[in-house]
C-alpha cells in the first residue's frame, strides 16, 4: 500500500503578516498581568495553524478609541496599503480597535481595499467578502457595547463617591495644601496649607499682581488663580464641570474637554474644616472678577486689526511674516510693523536673516485692502490671472505625462485575463484566482472613480468661479468695519506673498481651492500676480505726519523731527511727572 507523503507548501506561497499585542494602560501590561502573555500565545498558535509568514509583532499601550493616531498602528496601515503585507494576526479583534464613534469604523476600510485579511484566533475576517463585512461589524459593535457598558458602571460609581465627599480620583488632582488618606477616605490638610493661607491675605490685603505673590510664596502664578478661585478651601469640595466631546490638539494628542454640568447634576458636599472664611473667598473672588474685566475691557478698546496677520508669506524666503505692535498710549491707535519671521530676534541667528524690510502694518493694510478691492473684483483680470498660474504650475509640477485612468483601467483588464489563463493552466486554484480578482476589480473601480472626478473638473466654468470669488470681494467696498474686512479677506485668501513693497502672489482657501478645475497640486500653487506695489500715501506739501498722534499738521505746528507740539508738550509733562514721583520715593 504506497503512503501518502505530506504536502509542504512552498515559503514564497506563505502570506506575509504582522501581529499586534495592545493592552490599554501600563498597569496592564507589568509583568503580573496575563494580558500580554495570553495574546502572545493566542497570535502564536493562529500562525501556526494557518501556516503564516510572521514578519513582526507590534506590542503597544494605548487604549482602544485612540489607536488611529498611534504611529505603530498607522505603520501598518501603510504596509497593508502598499500589499507588503497581506493580513494582521490579532488575538481578539478588539485588539486591534474599540469604536467609540462612527467615524472609528473607517479603520477597516483599508482591509477591504486591499483585500487584507484579519486572523483572531479561531476566527478569519475577509471584509472583501459579504460574511467578513458582517461578522467584523457585529463583533466590533459588540466591543463598542462593552465599552461603553465599563464606562458608564465606573462613570456611575464615581459619581456615587463624589455625592458621598469621597475621592475618585488620583492624588495629583488635588490642590495645594489638601490631601486624601485612601485607606480613612477622608481629605486632609498637607503641610503647605499655610502657603495657601498666605495666599489668600496677601491678595485680599490688596497684592494683586501675580508675579509679586509668585515671589513672596514660591508658588507658579499660574497656579495662583486656580488656587485662590478653588471653593474647596472654604470646606467644600464643587463638581461644577465634566469632560464632554473629545478632540485633537494641534500635537495630536486626543482629550476630553471641559463643559459644565446642568444646575441639578452640580455636586457641592462638605469636606473639610474651612480655612478661609466664606466673607474673604467672596472678596478675593469679586476682586478677581473685576480685575479680569478691566482686562479684557481694555484690550476691547485697544484691539488693532491688521488684515496681514496669519495670511503674509515672505517673496525671498517663504517665511511667514509676523506684526509687531509698538508701544501704545491711552486714547491712541496703535501701530506697528509687518516683519518676517527669519528677521525676528528669536529666530534669526538660526536662519540668517531675510532680506525683506520691514514695512509699516497701515501701509501693508491699506495695499491689502487696495488689492483685494481692484483685482479680487474684477472677474477677467481674476480668470487671467489663475488660468496663467495653472498652466505655469502645471507645467513645474507635472514635468512627465501621468498614467490617465483610461491607460491604468485597461492595463488592469489585461492583469486580470492573465489571471483567467493562469487558472486554465492550472497555475493557480480557484481561491486565489477569486480573491487576486476581486482586488484588480477594487482598483479597476478606484480608477473610474477618479475618472470621473477628473471628467466633473473637466466641465467646470472658471469665469463662473471668478465670479463667485468677486461676489465676496465686492462686499469690501461698502463695509466700514474694520474687524469685518479682515473676516472677508481671511474667508477668501489664505496667503498673500508680499516681496519688498510689492505683493506679488496670493493663495485661495482651501475650501476653495478645492472647487478649482485644475488638479490639486496646480491648486494648492501660489497664484502669481503682477507686482502691486505698496506705497504710503504722502501728505500734503507744507506738512507732515505727526509720529505720535499720526494726524497731518502742517509743517508750523512742528519745532524738531515728526513730533507735533501738542504730542512734544504731553510728552514732556509725562517725563515731569514720572521723575518727580521717583524722586518723592527716594525722600521717603
Amino acid at each position: 500500500m504506497p503512503t501518502t507523503q505530506p504536502v509542504l507548501i512552498p515559503q514564497e506561497t506563505r502570506k506575509r503578516v504582522v501581529g499586534l499585542v495592545r493592552v490599554s494602560s501600563a498597569q496592564q501590561g507589568t509583568d503580573d498581568r496575563a494580558g500580554k502573555p495570553r495574546q502572545r500565545e493566542v497570535i502564536r498558535k493562529t500562525i501556526e495553524r494557518h501556516n503564516l509568514d510572521c514578519l513582526r509583532i507590534y506590542e503597544l499601550t494605548v487604549s482602544g478609541t485612540n489607536v488611529t493616531n498611534h504611529p505603530d498602528i498607522i505603520e501598518i496601515l501603510q504596509l497593508i496599503g502598499s500589499r507588503v503585507i497581506d493580513g494582521l494576526v490579532v488575538a481578539d479583534l478588539d485588539r486591534l480597535f474599540r469604536p467609540d464613534q462612527p467615524t472609528d469604523y473607517a479603520i477597516l476600510q483599508t482591509f477591504k481595499d486591499t483585500g487584507a485579511t484579519i486572523y483572531s484566533g479561531e476566527t478569519t475576517y475577509n471584509l472583501g467578502t459579504k460574511d467578513g463585512m458582517l461578522f467584523s461589524g457585529i463583533r466590533s459593535s459588540v466591543s463598542a457595547y462593552e465599552l461603553g457598558l465599563m464606562k458608564e458602571r465606573q462613570q456611575g460609581a464615581k459619581e456615587e463617591m463624589r455625592k458621598l465627599g469621597k475621592n475618585p480620583s488620583n492624588e495629583l488632582t488635588m490642590p495645594l495644601g489638601i490631601g486624601y488618606e485612601r485607606k480613612l477616605q477622608r481629605y486632609v490638610h498637607t503641610d503647605r496649607i499655610a502657603t495657601v493661607i498666605q495666599l489668600f491675605e496677601l491678595y485680599d490685603s490688596g497684592v494683586r499682581n501675580f508675579a509679586e505673590l509668585q515671589r513672596q510664596t514660591g508658588v507658579e502664578r499660574v497656579t495662583i488663580k486656580n488656587l485662590l478661585r478653588n471653593p474647596i478651601f472654604t470646606g467644600y469640595r464643587v463638581y461644577s464641570q465634566k469632560r464632554g466631546a473629545k478632540r485633537t490638539s494641534k500635537t495630536g494628542k486626543v482629550y476630553r474637554v471641559k463643559t459644565n454640568r446642568p444646575q441639578d447634576q452640580v455636586i457641592r458636599v462638605k469636606v473639610l474644616d474651612p480655612i478661609v472664611s466664606q466673607e474673604m473667598f467672596d472678596r478675593v473672588q469679586e476682586q478677581i472678577a473685576r480685575t479680569t474685566f478691566n482686562h479684557h475691557e481694555r484690550r476691547t478698546t485697544n484691539e488693532a486689526i491688521n488684515f496681514g496677520t496669519g495670511i503674509l508669506i515672505c517673496g525671498h524666503c517663504g517665511e511667514p511674516i509676523f506684526c509687531t505692535s509698538g508701544k501704545r498710549t491711552e486714547r491712541k491707535q496703535r501701530f506697528g510693523y509687518y516683519q518676517c519671521r527669519a528677521n525676528n530676534y528669536l529666530h534669526k541667528k538660526t536662519t540668517g536673516g531675510c532680506l525683506q524690510p520691514n514695512i509699516r502694518a497701515e501701509i501693508v493694510d491699506r495695499g491689502i485692502e487696495e488689492f483685494a478691492c481692484k483685482t479680487l473684483t474684477n472677474p477677467t483680470v481674476l480668470t487671467v490671472l489663475v488660468t496663467d498660474s495653472a498652466q505655469r504650475a502645471a507645467q513645474v509640477l507635472t514635468p512627465f505625462p501621468a498614467q490617465t485612468p483610461d491607460s491604468e483601467v485597461a492595463s488592469l483588464r489585461k492583469r486580470e485575463r492573465r489571471l483567467l489563463d493562469a487558472y486554465e493552466a492550472g497555475s493557480m486554484t480557484l481561491d486565489e484566482l477569486r480573491e487576486r480578482r476581486e482586488q484588480i476589480r477594487n482598483a479597476i473601480s478606484a480608477a473610474e472613480r477618479r475618472k470621473a472626478e477628473c471628467t466633473g473638473k473637466q466641465d467646470f466654468d472658471l469665469t463662473a468661479f471668478a465670479r463667485l470669488i468677486v461676489k465676496g470681494a465686492i462686499r469690501l467696498r461698502s463695509m466700514t468695519n474694520r474687524k469685518e474686512k479682515k473676516v472677508i479677506i481671511q474667508s477668501l485668501l489664505s496667503e498673500i506673498v508680499v516681496r519688498d513693497h510689492a505683493i506679488i502672489g496670493f493663495k485661495f482657501r482651501e475650501d476653495i481651492r478645492r472647487a478649482m478645475p485644475v488638479s490639486a497640486e496646480v491648486a494648492n500653487a501660489t497664484v502669481q500676480t503682477p507686482h502691486h506695489q505698496l506705497v504710503p500715501t504722502a501728505p500734503p506739501e507744507g506738512s507732515r505726519t505727526c509720529y505720535h498722534c499720526k494726524e497731518v499738521k502742517p509743517d508750523i505746528e512742528f519745532t524738531r523731527g515728526n513730533v507735533c507740539r501738542p504730542c512734544l508738550k504731553a510728552r514732556l509733562h509725562s517725563a515731569y511727572l514720572r521723575r518727580k514721583q521717583g524722586n518723592s520715593q527716594t525722600a521717603r
